[in-house]
């Protein structure tokens, strides 16, 4: 796994084979620092993209750098309800720049509306759920 210092040691190899585009995988140290963008990443879920894709530039290299993260563990596939990583997206958004924040901050809204949207809808299930059990509980008293 490489990280941005080991492209920039590098990067006069890189430079001459003109390979100036990285993708950075998973587990690899992400450089959150440069981060200039982030948009929904192609990973889906219920009613959210749970991948996030970023983009940045070393401003020492030049190199261009994109990278994934998720705001959903993989144990959630297959589950009917949300679990989101809420410490992992705190760690992102303190490590981003200021302009790239923002857009984490959109994503982060697009979640928090979709999230409480299946909170509701559940919320109203159980009340009649309960609501169900009283009456049934009133024939028999």
């Amino acid at each position: 796994m490489s990280t941005l210092n080991d492209y920039r040691k590098n990067a006069v190899h890189y430079k001459a084979i003109e390979q100036t585009e990285f993708y950075l995988s998973r587990g690899e140290d992400f450089p959150w620092e440069i981060a200039t963008s982030c948009e929904p990443g192609g990973s889906h879920r219920l009613d959210i993209s749970t991948s996030v894709s970023f983009r940045g530039e070393d401003p020492e290299t030049g190199f261009k750098f994109r990278w994934s993260w998720d705001i959903e563990p993989y144990d959630a596939n297959g589950k009917g309800h949300y679990v989101m990583d809420v410490d992992g997206a705190k760690a992102v958004m303190r490590q981003l720049p200021p302009a790239c924040r923002r857009s984490f901050e959109k994503y982060l809204q697009t979640c928090v509306k979709a999230v409480r949207k299946r909170g509701e809808e559940w919320e109203a299930i159980t009340k009649s759920q309960f609501d169900y059990a009283k009456k049934l509980e009133s024939i028999l008293a």
